[in-house]
């Protein structure tokens, strides 16, 4: 019979990284919704597009930054600190194809 309460790993989640992950993925879903918005109103949005791109991209900041925090952390998984550096460069490649876009029209 097994033994209870055996550990095989003490590592945790990073908090950083599950934070990231959510601001990633918030700034990214809103992005999206603003370049689909924005195309759906014939390219001449309302101001409320571009408030929420604003915020979006201050979400997508602070997860970058709180990404790259999250990497210096020891005795953490990798899952949340990759996702949220993925959620938040697809972010700024959606800001990067607004910006594109808004610059040749």
């Amino acid at each position: 019979m097994p033994a209870k309460n055996i550990i095989y790993t003490n590592k945790k989640q990073s908090v950083f990284g599950i934070m990231s992950t959510f601001f990633g993925i918030l700034s990214t879903v809103t992005f999206i919704l603003c370049i689909y918005g924005s195309f759906k109103v014939s390219g001449n949005p309302a101001a409320d597009f571009t408030d929420s791109a604003f915020f979006a991209l201050i979400f997508m900041i602070t997860g970058f930054i709180l990404a790259v925090i999250s990497l210096f952390e020891t005795d953490r998984f990798f899952l949340f600190r990759v996702l949220g550096m993925f959620f938040n460069v697809t972010a700024l490649v959606c800001l990067s194809v607004i910006l594109y876009a808004g610059a040749m029209l």
